[in-house]
C-alpha cells in the first residue's frame, strides 16, 4: 500500500521556538511519535486530526513539505521547520482540524484553458462562415 498512515511528531513550542522564524528541532534520531494528536482520516490530499494539547505545539509530519497544504482551522498554521517535512503550529486545546492540499495556480490554469477553448471555437466558427467567392470564368 502506497499511502502509509501519517506519523505525527510533536514538539513543545517553548523548546523549539516555533513562534519565531527559526525553528530549532532536535536531532531526528531522537524523535518519537507524540501523544496529543491522533490521525482520524488519512487520504492522499486530506488528513484529519484530533488534538488534545496542554500547550502550543509544533507538529511535524513524515510527509514532504509541498506548497499548497492548508488547514481548515485558522488557528492551525503551516510552519517552516528548516527541513523538507510538513510542519504545523498548533494552539493548546481540544479540537479537530483537517489539512488539505490545493494545487497552487489551479484556478489560473482553468481560466487559461477556458480562454484558449473560447479562442479556438471562435476561430473555427469564423473559418466555417468564411467562404471564398468563386472566380469568374473567362
Amino acid at each position: 500500500m502506497l499511502l502509509a498512515r501519517c506519523q505525527p511528531y510533536l514538539f513543545s513550542c517553548v523548546a523549539v521556538r516555533c513562534d519565531s522564524s527559526n525553528v530549532h528541532l532536535p536531532d531526528p534520531a531522537t524523535w518519537t511519535p507524540g501523544a496529543g494528536v491522533q490521525t482520524l482520516s488519512y487520504q492522499a490530499q486530506k488528513i484529519t486530526y484530533v488534538a488534545d494539547l496542554s500547550q502550543p505545539t509544533l507538529l511535524v509530519e513524515n510527509e514532504l513539505a509541498i506548497n499548497g497544504w492548508r488547514s481548515d482551522d485558522p488557528r492551525v498554521q503551516p510552519a517552516k521547520a528548516g527541513i523538507p517535512l510538513r510542519a504545523w503550529r498548533l494552539p493548546a486545546g481540544q479540537y479537530q482540524f483537517s489539512a488539505s492540499y490545493h494545487e497552487p495556480g489551479r484556478a489560473l490554469q482553468g481560466l487559461a484553458l477556458a480562454a484558449a477553448l473560447a479562442a479556438w471555437l471562435g476561430c473555427a466558427f469564423a473559418l466555417r462562415r468564411y467562404r471564398p467567392r468563386p472566380t469568374p470564368r473567362r
